[in-house]
């Protein structure tokens, strides 16, 4: 059987391609003794801006300037809430008996959501001008 090219659009593989990356380096992740939290947030933000790119493609008809904030809202939200989900995950998979993280540094993590909240809806009204700029010049949409 003859293999036929790839149909789907350059942003599908990309984004695709982006994902499988996140997971590869997620995973590769897991198994160190790390306290620190910088590794958690990043693959916070990578999992949600690739989940939000994600969710504007599939509206991609329908581009309001409310649903662009909402949606950019919902991102900056889950960012700190997604990092707290991955600390308390990789803790779970060590299970020494005692968390792998302090305390504080969860609030810490946690206590940022108003900041990425806002932070968010920047990035979605963003995101929603550069396709409004990307539709005006005949480019590939993100």
């Amino acid at each position: 059987m003859a293999h036929k090219a790839d149909s789907r659009p350059l942003w599908s593989r990309r984004h695709r391609l982006a994902g499988f990356l996140w997971l590869a380096l997620f995973l590769l992740w897991l198994p160190f003794e790390d306290t620190n939290i910088i590794v958690p947030l990043l693959s916070a933000i990578w999992a949600s801006v690739w989940v939000v790119i994600l969710l504007a493609r599939k509206q991609a008809e329908v581009r309001s300037f409310w649903r662009f904030a909402l949606l950019g809202l919902l991102l900056g939200m889950s960012i700190p809430i997604l990092a707290v989900l991955f600390m308390a995950f990789k803790t779970g998979i060590h299970a020494h008996g005692f968390s792998e993280y302090g305390v504080n540094q969860f609030f810490l993590v946690l206590s940022i959501v108003p900041i990425s909240a806002v932070l968010g809806v920047v990035f979605g009204l963003l995101f929603l001008r550069g396709y409004a700029y990307l539709e005006k010049i005949g480019g590939d949409s993100p």
